[in-house]
C-alpha cells in the first residue's frame, strides 16, 4: 500500500533534524520491510509536504501527485495535514477567509 501525506512545513519536517513526523513514520516502516522483505506488506510512505503551502496550494497538486504515485489501479491512502498556514494572519487579516478554507477542505 502507498500512503501519500500532503501538507505544509510540518509535514515536510522543516526545522526538525530527524525530518519530521512523516520521515519518522517512513523510517519505521522501512526498517520493518528490511527485516522481512518478502513476508510483509508494509506501506510505502511519500512525504509531500511543502513549506508555506496552504489548502489551495495542496488542492492544485493533489490530483497530479496522486496520479503519478498510483500503481496498477491500486489507489493509495491519502493523508492531508493542512490548516496552520491558512489560519495565520497577515497585517491583522486572515490569509485565507474561513469560508474559502472550509470550501477547500470539502474538496479533500
Amino acid at each position: 500500500m502507498r500512503v501519500l501525506i500532503f501538507g505544509d512545513s510540518i509535514t515536510q519536517g522543516f526545522w526538525d533534524t530527524e525530518g519530521g513526523w512523516v520521515s519518522r513514520l517512513r523510517k519505521y516502516y522501512n526498517e520493518l520491510q528490511v527485516q522481512a522483505l518478502h513476508k510483509r506488506d508494509d506501506p510505502v510512505i511519500f512525504s509531500l509536504g511543502v513549506s508555506a503551502d496552504m489548502s489551495d496550494d495542496i488542492l492544485k497538486r493533489v490530483e497530479a501527485e496522486t496520479k503519478v504515485r498510483t500503481r496498477h489501479n491500486d489507489l493509495p491512502a491519502v493523508v492531508v495535514q493542512v490548516g496552520t498556514n491558512d489560519s495565520s494572519t497577515e497585517d491583522g487579516k486572515a490569509r485565507i477567509p474561513l469560508k474559502i478554507y472550509a470550501e477547500n477542505l470539502s474538496h479533500y
